[in-house]
């Protein structure tokens, strides 16, 4: 029986890996070589606009399945935001030999991402949970992967009009970041306050046996089946 117990755990976790939404990511993480390719060995904006519009609509429904289907993982918060950041950092980097400010946003982009894992991996760690994404995330994206898709798009955008549109990505990656930290914060100083609490409680009514250093689970061990009547009325309250 033990051995069933733990191939139905191993089956529910394997089931909530391999869901429609969860496939839809390993989708458009398999769809990058294609968008290089299509780019950069086609030279074909058409074929470069459809694959990332099919990525960005299966973004769109992977969290709709999700909720719908109920079909909202771990693994999905972890994964969905994965295939994001690798859609959008790949295709700065496709446009970096046109606009060389795309360095300066592909700079923030990284850096925004190595200390937003970091910063999400803490909140894991104290309260066992991933943060999925916020609104502000989402406006981020938007942009992000609206200015992108405008500079494939108009090959012969003014430079002047491009740089502004790699500044307005520059600061909302900064601005996304700000709140999400701001936000982790928040998460950690609750955190913070339910573990004093909790302890707070805990020492309003402490264990006699532990008080005196000896564990109750060790003294309810040792004491003998008859002597429950010579203990002090007093032990019992």
């Amino acid at each position: 029986m033990k051995s069933t117990g733990t191939q139905d755990r191993k089956k529910i976790r394997v089931d909530r890996v391999f869901t429609i939404p969860n496939m839809m990511s390993f989708f458009r993480i398999a769809l990058i070589p294609f968008i290089i390719w299509a780019y950069f060995g086609m030279k074909s904006v058409t074929v470069t606009v459809i694959l990332i519009a099919v990525s960005a609509v299966t973004d769109i429904l992977d969290g709709w399945v999700a909720r719908r289907f109920n079909q909202v993982s771990e693994f999905g918060i972890f994964i969905d935001p994965v295939a994001d950041k690798l859609t959008q950092g790949t295709l700065l980097l496709c446009l970096i030999p046109k606009y060389k400010l795309i360095i300066a946003l592909v700079a923030v982009f990284v850096t925004r991402e190595v200390i937003m894992f970091f910063a999400g991996l803490k909140v894991k760690l104290v309260t066992d949970r991933l943060q999925s994404a916020k609104w502000y995330g989402k406006v981020n994206t938007v942009v992000v992967e609206g200015v992108i898709m405008a500079l494939i798009i108009f090959t012969k955008i003014p430079r002047t009009v491009a740089n502004v549109l790699i500044v307005v990505c520059i600061v909302s990656v900064i601005v996304s970041l700000i709140l999400y930290l701001a936000g982790y914060r928040k998460v950690l100083a609750e955190a913070e306050k339910r573990q004093a609490m909790q302890e707070a409680a805990g020492e309003e009514i402490p264990d006699e046996n532990e008080r005196e250093g000896v564990p109750a689970k060790d003294v309810a061990e040792n004491v003998p089946e008859n002597s429950a009547a010579n203990l002090p009325e007093t032990q019992g309250e």
